[in-house]
């Protein structure tokens, strides 16, 4: 993940992902999209560009380097070492709503004819349920589990575990999946966030490609 000091689409976003690939030294034809916080989620090909509406990119092509980018969402690596295979996922609590974890795992699947027990997952540094308070509207939507009652009406939840919940349904093995301690909220020398910072805040440029 690497800090980026602004939000930006089109040409500057492949600027500033370009930028981001060379200071992790990593180089390939640039997959990104126009996040839009769903549970869409698509195969990319090995050229790269830009892969349109969704939240989800997933590839076998050694050639092509998936880009999201976050500020408090959780990135979502996906790692399949048999069939050469990964996905890179945005969940906000829309895309989590959606099952969008749960959806990558059925398109790698069908797309690369893996088994979900091939998985391995790592879900990266987010906003964790000490700062993400939603209301009963939003937690409706959610498994009991991952919610705290905070004062009447208002949760905290657990993006992370939502997600691992999803992860785990869909058929990855539980000790295959990792989680980052790391909350973006609480850690403003680390990362961006929009719950702190609004809409001023800028995102992390996530990258992810097969050696």
């Amino acid at each position: 993940m690497i800090p980026s000091s602004r939000q930006t689409a089109g040409g500057d976003l492949f600027s500033l992902t370009e930028t981001a690939a060379k200071r992790a030294k990593l180089s390939g034809n640039i997959s990104y999209c126009s996040q839009v916080h769903s549970g869409t989620v698509v195969q990319v090909l090995s050229s790269g560009g830009d892969a349109g509406k969704c939240d989800g990119l997933l590839t076998d092509s050694p050639e092509a380097l998936l880009s999201i980018r976050v500020a408090d969402c959780v990135p979502v690596f996906i790692h399949c070492p048999e069939k050469r295979a990964i996905g890179l996922i945005h969940a906000g609590w829309r895309g989590t709503a959606a099952e969008i974890s749960q959806e990558a795992v059925r398109k790698m699947e069908t797309f690369f004819g893996l088994h979900a027990e091939m998985l391995e997952v790592a879900l990266g540094p987010s906003i964790k349920p000490c700062c993400f308070e939603v209301g009963a509207e939003v937690a409706d939507t959610f498994s009991k589990e991952c919610l705290t009652l905070s004062t009447e009406g208002r949760y905290f939840l657990d993006l992370p575990q939502q997600n691992r919940i999803q992860l785990e349904g869909a058929g990855v093995q539980q000790e295959r999946i990792a989680d980052s301690p790391d909350c973006t909220c609480c850690s403003p020398q680390m990362f961006h966030s929009y719950r702190r910072h609004g809409e001023k805040s800028g995102r992390m440029i996530c990258l992810l490609k097969l050696a």
